[in-house]
């Protein structure tokens, strides 16, 4: 019939999958709530549209080079230093080509603000230059623990602790009454 324990196993994964996955959109909603309520609509349409732009690219890329190392540790895995030596190379060649892009779009920040008529979204991309390396970074990290059946742990750093020190930044940024500005950092 199975392995009780390999089954029991899979429901905890499932059970804390759901979970962590429930908590992360159910903050990112709560997020999305927060800042349209500090920044107005033309301010957090400028910064969602630099947001999801920077959020593709570095799923784009991360998911890329995490694919290699599930893959090499799928196929090949057993040599932990070669295994090290793959993922800290996926993630210098992530972080490079993502800080690369991530240069150019800060130096084009203000012709790009111009192309879509939209000036305040020139210091959006600016300032989240930096969110899109750190997502390229995570979801390379992620993948690393995927291939070594770490699937629990890379959850919880993919999905729960991200969304909870946002929604925790979020919570002093409003109610310290911040404003606009500490949005960005």
């Amino acid at each position: 019939m199975g392995n009780p324990t390999t089954a029991k196993s899979y429901v905890k994964t499932v059970a804390l999958a759901f979970g962590a996955r429930s908590f992360a959109v159910g903050s990112q909603f709560l997020v999305t709530v927060v800042l349209a309520a500090i920044l107005g609509a033309g301010p957090f349409g400028d910064m969602i549209v630099v947001f999801a732009a920077f959020r593709l690219i570095a799923l784009s890329i991360g998911t890329g080079l995490s694919t290699l190392i599930v893959y090499h540790v799928g196929r090949h895995g057993g040599d932990t230093d070669l295994d090290a030596r793959i993922h800290r190379s996926s993630l210098l060649a992530g972080v490079v080509i993502a800080s690369s892009i991530g240069l150019l779009f800060f130096l084009s920040a203000n012709v790009i603000a111009v192309a879509f008529d939209k000036p305040g979204m020139a210091s959006w991309i600016r300032g989240l230059v930096p969110y899109l390396i750190f997502l390229t970074a995570l979801t390379i990290s992620t993948g690393s623990y995927d291939g070594r059946s770490r699937v629990d742990f890379s959850i919880f750093i993919a999905d729960f602790a991200p969304n909870f020190i946002q929604i925790s930044g979020l919570a002093l940024v409003y109610f310290a009454d911040l404003g606009e500005r500490s949005v960005h950092i």
